[in-house]
């Protein structure tokens, strides 16, 4: 397959889940939660909405700068997303939801928030750094 077209259809499913993860984030207005159900309310937008928008974009900005490059810069990336998109993914579901730290005992309040941020941060860095080096290297001379 094309690389180009791949890379169309990874775009359409990608923007597809960041306004699934839109929609989730307001689940009373669509009727999935009763209004002021906080924990209903915090199961949708904090658990999924916000690792499906954030981590959805950062792939996605890193597929629209993919359609613009050289395709041995999507072949790259795509030895790099085939373990880095699972492996984040994971680390995020891992990841609770909300932590009220160690009880004062030095431990940073690490939640699904932040994770999903610093992964997502880290993957779309990573993937730049990737596309920028392979589309910028030319190829020996002969």
């Amino acid at each position: 397959m094309n690389q180009k077209r791949l890379i169309k259809k990874l775009v359409l499913l990608f923007v597809t889940i960041v306004v699934v993860g839109g929609v989730l984030a307001f689940p009373e207005e669509i009727g999935l939660c009763e209004y002021n159900h906080i924990s209903c309310v915090n199961l949708y937008s904090e658990s999924l909405a916000q690792p499906l928008v954030i981590f959805g974009l950062s792939i996605l900005m890193s597929l629209v700068v993919l359609l613009v490059s050289s395709d041995m810069a999507s072949i790259t990336w795509r030895k790099f997303a085939i373990w880095g998109i699972p492996l984040g993914a994971i680390l995020i579901t891992l990841t609770p939801v909300s932590n009220y730290g160690a009880g004062g005992i030095g431990i940073p309040n690490i939640d699904r928030e932040i994770v999903t941020w610093i992964v997502s941060i880290a993957f779309l860095l990573i993937s730049l750094i990737i596309i920028a080096t392979k589309s910028l290297s030319r190829p020996a001379a002969k």
